[in-house]
C-alpha cells in the first residue's frame, strides 16, 4: 500500500466540468475557464444545449434558434461552423471538456459520460430540497441560503426566446421559496420576529408587485405599525400592477390590508 493510501489520501478524483448559467456564462475545469470564444454563436450553442431537455437539441431546432435569419442550407452550414468553433475552444480547455459537446447529422448533445455540473441545477435542487422540509429554523436557513444566489440566467446574453422557459421556471421556483419563507415566519416558524416577517413579505412583493397575498400581508403589518403612507403606497402599486395584467378586482388586497380602516 502506498504512503498516500496509508495516510487516507488516494489519487485525485476525476476533474469536473463546471458550467455557470447564472450570471455570465462560463465553462471551467480545475479553475481554468474556456475562452475566448471566436464567435458568440459558438458560446450560445453550448448554452442552448445545456438548457435543452436532457442536454440534447435537434440540429434543426438549434439552427432555427441560433440562425433565424438564414435559410435552411446556410443555417446548417453556420451551425456546423459554430459546433466546430465551440469544440475547438473546449479542446483548448483540455481535460474532460474536450469531449463535452457532441454532434451528428441529427442532434447536438452534452456527453453523458462526462461529469458536468451546472449552477442552475444545483440551485434548483437546493430550493426544492428546502421546500420539501418541515417548517422550522432549518428550513428558514436553507431557504435564505438558496435565495441569496440571485444572479440572473445568462446575464451577459441579450434576450433569447429559447432561454425563456428555464428562466420562467427559475423565477417561479424562487418566488415559491420566498412565499414559503414568509408564510413560515408569519406562522411562527423560523425567524419569526416582526421585522423578519416584514422583510420576507417585502422580498416577495418586491419581486412581484401583483402578488395580492404579499401586498395584503404587508398592508396588515404596516397598518399595525401605524405607517399609513406605506399602506397606501402598497395598495396603489399592487392595484396598478394588477390593472396592467388586465385584472380588475383588488378586493382581497383591500380587505386583507384593512385599507379602509387606516
Amino acid at each position: 500500500m502506498s504512503a498516500a493510501a496509508k495516510a487516507g489520501k488516494g489519487p485525485p478524483g476525476p476533474s469536473v466540468v463546471t458550467i455557470n448559467l447564472l450570471g455570465p456564462f462560463t465553462i471551467t475545469v480545475d479553475r481554468r475557464a474556456a475562452g475566448p470564444w471566436p464567435r458568440p454563436t459558438a458560446k450560445r450553442l453550448c448554452e442552448l444545449v445545456f438548457l435543452s431537455h436532457g442536454r440534447r437539441v435537434s440540429r434543426d431546432l438549434a439552427r432555427e434558434e441560433l440562425f433565424p435569419g438564414l435559410d435552411a442550407h446556410a443555417g446548417a452550414r453556420a451551425l456546423s461552423k459554430a459546433l466546430s468553433l465551440a469544440r475547438g475552444v473546449l479542446s483548448e480547455l483540455g481535460g474532460p471538456a474536450a469531449g463535452l459537446l457532441q454532434g451528428d447529422l441529427g442532434h447536438n448533445w452534452i456527453s453523458p459520460a462526462i461529469l458536468a455540473k451546472t449552477d442552475l441545477e444545483a440551485l434548483e435542487e437546493a430550493l426544492m430540497a428546502a421546500l420539501a422540509m418541515v417548517p422550522g429554523q432549518d428550513r428558514d436557513d436553507r431557504l435564505v441560503a438558496a435565495l441569496s444566489e440571485d444572479a440572473g440566467l445568462l446575464a451577459d446574453e441579450p434576450y433569447t426566446e429559447w432561454a425563456l422557459r428555464p428562466l420562467e421556471r427559475l423565477k417561479a421556483l424562487r418566488q415559491e421559496a420566498r412565499l414559503t419563507l414568509a408564510r413560515d415566519r408569519t406562522r411562527g416558524a423560523g425567524h419569526s420576529r416582526p421585522e423578519a416577517v416584514v422583510a420576507a413579505w417585502e422580498s416577495c412583493w418586491g419581486h412581484d408587485t401583483a402578488c395580492e397575498e404579499a401586498a395584503a400581508a404587508l398592508m396588515r403589518s404596516y397598518s399595525a405599525q401605524g405607517q399609513r403612507h406605506l399602506v397606501v403606497r402598497t395598495y396603489e402599486r399592487c392595484r396598478s400592477a394588477l390593472e396592467e395584467l388586465g385584472l380588475v378586482t383588488l378586493g382581497s388586497v383591500a380587505k386583507g390590508g384593512d385599507f379602509n380602516a387606516v
